[in-house]
């Protein structure tokens, strides 16, 4: 799995989601706080979750992450939603991504690519473009050392 996460602008960004078959450009606005949401995500599958999910909303719209551990691998399916008011049900979505890996892979590939946006930006400069939101250093902080732990 990939993951990389780019500012675009004050309050804008853009994820790129991807794996060897395939991959998806999910714009995203301040309205979520979308590094922190996924990270914590990632953090309660890590902890033992069966499942997790995180939504970003857009403007308008909603991408919704949904996570499915099963022993060490994970189905990772993104969901779009042309409104997030009031709120559907899954089945309401259009698929726009899905793979599985590892649980380990797609952690590591989703703090990574937050990681590197910190260190593009650090966290004065990320506040910045954000605006709404701080970087998630302390929620990257325990899905790295969950990763690191034996």
């Amino acid at each position: 799995m990939e993951f990389s996460y780019k500012l675009k602008g004050a309050g804008w960004g853009e994820a790129r989601v991807g794996d060897a078959a395939n991959h998806v450009l999910l714009p995203t606005s301040y309205l979520t706080d979308v590094l922190s949401e996924l990270l914590q995500a990632v953090g309660t599958l890590l902890e033992g979750a069966w499942s997790a999910q995180c939504s970003w909303e857009e403007e308008p719209g909603e991408y919704r992450w949904l996570f499915e551990r099963r022993d060490g691998r994970v189905s990772v399916r993104i969901l779009a939603f042309s409104s997030q008011y009031p709120p559907q049900p899954d089945g309401a979505g259009t698929l726009v991504f899905e793979t599985e890996c590892s649980l380990m892979e797609a952690a590591s590939a989703i703090a990574g690519g937050c990681e590197q946006v910190l260190v593009e930006h650090g966290e004065a400069g990320y506040k910045e473009k954000w605006i709404e939101h701080p970087f998630p250093t302390e929620i990257l902080k325990m899905v790295k050392a969950t990763l690191t732990d034996p």
